[in-house]
């Protein structure tokens, strides 16, 4: 696969169904289990995207507290579709993930809204 090739399909969402697959790896989003029955696609290297600067990030519904994602966020259902409700992408929101001891240290430093 060819880098042009490769960065063409990288970081956005396609159906299989209607492009013929010519990468080697990608996240299912109609599964059983209904983790990703909710979610939100993270614009992570995404305009334009970089070979080897990440892949797609999605905020989804957890497994259960304290499993793991391969590089996702997730999150109960119920507090997933409340950030479902609150968003508004005409804002541009901005995903910036730490430790609450760290956010209590800056928090007084950023433009935050209610």
């Amino acid at each position: 696969m060819t880098q042009n090739t490769f960065l063409r399909f990288n970081n956005i969402l396609v159906s299989d169904k209607e492009i013929r697959k010519t990468w080697n790896s990608s996240e299912m989003m109609k599964r059983k289990d209904d983790l990703y029955k909710y979610g939100i696609f993270v614009e992570h290297d995404s305009n334009p995207p970089k070979a080897c600067c990440g892949s797609c990030i999605f905020i989804h519904i957890w497994e259960g507290f304290g499993k793991p994602t391969s590089g996702c966020t997730s999150m109960s259902e119920e507090n997933l579709i409340k950030v479902l409700h609150w968003i508004n992408v005409k804002k541009k929101p901005l995903l910036i993930q730490m430790p609450q001891k760290e956010f209590d240290k800056i928090k007084n430093l950023l433009p935050l809204s209610s």
